[in-house]
């Protein structure tokens, strides 16, 4: 059995070579196809280049398919987190490689899209905390930067209950209330019948309500009750959900 230390050891050397292990032997540009076959190797038990083909995927895949940016950061990702809770080491180098970016970020060679991966990243480990912690420390030391990825973390900062860091950047909570509604109302009127009669609404409704208990819930912290007052009744006029009836506000 290796030990951790050659484990680490390894996924080092898999995260800054494997651009050369694979500029002889990358498939085509079929994004999709890279995808399968790594599943197969998975199956096959093929673990050490499965993960191999797992990094360049997560390193290379947006030179290739710009279009799979969103992708990379869901999808993707928790194929990876699947893959690393039978073989370890994928989930090493997946840590390995947040942690190297989130340093990045942290010395100021950062930038918006690299925030985005170890946000990403952090919520598929189920440690969002770690993404309000970096953006604290972005918010102090490199407040141009923290203002570019905001809307990246605020979820994250609201469901962590960070409310004076919350309140620093959303200047007015019925506006932003707002914007989610009208989002929310837009991505129904495209749901065709079929999706209608399914469990889609359902889950677009609790995810639309979730956002906005947060928001109500940043605006009684913030001493803002009117503003609490005025989402709620708007929210309970669109969803049936206890959770925002059962919300006091003074």
């Amino acid at each position: 059995m290796m030990t951790t230390l050659g484990n680490k050891n390894m996924n080092k050397h898999i995260i800054f070579s494997v651009l050369f292990l694979f500029s002889v032997t990358c498939m085509a540009n079929d994004m999709k196809e890279h995808m399968f076959k790594t599943d197969g190797l998975i199956k096959e038990g093929q673990y050490e280049e499965a993960l191999e083909r797992t990094i360049w995927f997560h390193n290379h895949v947006l030179e290739h398919r710009p279009s799979m940016y969103g992708v990379r950061l869901s999808f993707a990702l928790n194929r990876w987190y699947k893959f690393g809770q039978f073989y370890p080491p994928a989930l090493e180098a997946l840590v390995e490689i947040r942690d190297f970016k989130t340093e990045q970020l942290l010395s100021g060679n950062g930038n918006k899209n690299l925030f985005h991966d170890v946000s990403s990243i952090n919520r598929t480990l189920n440690e969002n905390g770690r993404t309000v912690i970096l953006f604290k420390a972005l918010d102090e030391g490199q407040p141009k930067l923290a203002k570019k990825v905001w809307r990246i973390a605020k979820d994250k900062v609201i469901q962590e209950k960070e409310y004076s860091i919350a309140q620093k950047y959303i200047k007015n909570i019925l506006k932003d209330y707002d914007k989610k509604e009208k989002e929310f109302n837009e991505e129904i009127a495209r749901c065709n019948e079929k999706e209608r009669n399914s469990q889609i609404i359902s889950i677009k409704k609790e995810m639309f309500a979730d956002e906005a208990i947060e928001l109500i819930y940043l605006a009684i912290a913030l001493n803002k009750n009117e503003t609490a007052k005025e989402i709620k009744n708007r929210v309970i006029n669109i969803v049936n959900d206890s959770r925002i009836e059962s919300i006091k506000i003074k």
